[in-house]
């Protein structure tokens, strides 16, 4: 009985889209900490590499700041939908660049670094970060259910 009233209201399709819209965010960069004891095996920083991309994913942060700074600042400020738009479009790219290319490395300053890894992380934890800042005030649009 209680199931039913649950339901009454709801649609189940919308709920399972709203769950994985909600997972979505942050689940690249928690699946490349799971990856991590593999990849210090294979990339020359070793298991110093938690530290850069924990640096990475916090650089990432000026999404979300850059993100306010233009609603606020703009005098049309930029379209939620296409906003949301983008993001998921840098983020499948950052996506398939992390898989083709996370080995790539560079020397720089006469070290060898995970270039290819340190830069899909970042837009990959760019499109995470951000994405707190859009899709909470997108699902406001929903009814109240949801």
């Amino acid at each position: 009985m209680m199931l039913k009233e649950f339901l009454r209201n709801r649609v189940v399709l919308v709920d399972l889209l709203a769950v994985l819209f909600g997972i979505s965010s942050w689940i690249s960069i928690n699946g490349l900490w799971v990856e991590l004891p593999l990849l210090v095996q294979h990339l020359p920083e070793g298991w110093a590499l938690p530290s850069y991309l924990s640096i990475i994913v916090q650089m990432a942060n000026i999404g979300p700041i850059t993100y306010g700074l233009m609603r606020s600042c703009m005098k049309t400020p930029p379209s939620q939908n296409r906003s949301i738009t983008l993001l998921l479009a840098v983020g499948c790219g950052a996506s398939l660049a992390l898989a083709l290319g996370w080995d790539f490395t560079s020397v720089i300053d006469g070290k060898m670094r995970s270039t290819g890894l340190f830069i899909c992380v970042f837009f990959l934890s760019l499109v995470d970060c951000t994405s707190s800042v859009l899709f909470l005030p997108y699902m406001g649009i929903f009814r109240q259910v949801y």
